[in-house]
């Protein structure tokens, strides 16, 4: 009986470490991306594309 709750208990950390994962990366991920299309347009915007194409050949 105590195994089983041991197994339990250790489950359920695993799943709320992931939720908690899940909460912290995917806005991370989101704002990473935003952060880099705005960038890019604003680069595309003054140079017209000139610097755009050197930034993702720089990737």
């Amino acid at each position: 009986m105590l195994n089983f709750i041991k197994k339990a208990v250790r489950f359920i950390a695993s799943f709320i470490f992931d939720v908690i994962k899940l909460f912290v990366w995917i806005p991370l991920f989101i704002f990473v991306a935003f952060v880099n299309v705005k960038f890019f347009l604003k680069e595309k915007g003054e140079n017209n594309g000139e610097s755009a194409q050197k930034s993702s050949s720089y990737q």
